[in-house]
């Protein structure tokens, strides 16, 4: 779990650059009761500003399909990303 949390974040930091504050992990992981094959990632997003919608879409593009399927073939067995 550890390489798709190294690997969603820099997707995330990527998308977002200069205006991340923090991303942090919260929910079920955080709380210990995380389960590989029903449980989402929870991420909370700190910004310095409002998102605009450049941002947005760049956040989108990183949340997507294609990015999906990279953390999914990174992680064969993993449940779903």
């Amino acid at each position: 779990m550890d390489d798709v949390l190294r690997m969603v974040g820099q997707q995330v930091s990527g998308a977002l650059g200069s205006v991340l504050v923090g991303l942090y992990v919260h929910g079920s992981f955080v709380g210990g009761d995380f389960d590989v094959d029903r449980s989402d990632l929870d991420l909370l997003a700190v910004l310095l500003q409002e998102p605009d919608e450049l941002l947005i879409t760049s956040l989108r593009t990183a949340h997507g399909a294609r990015r999906t399927a990279q953390v999914e073939r990174a992680n064969p067995g993993r449940g779903r990303a």
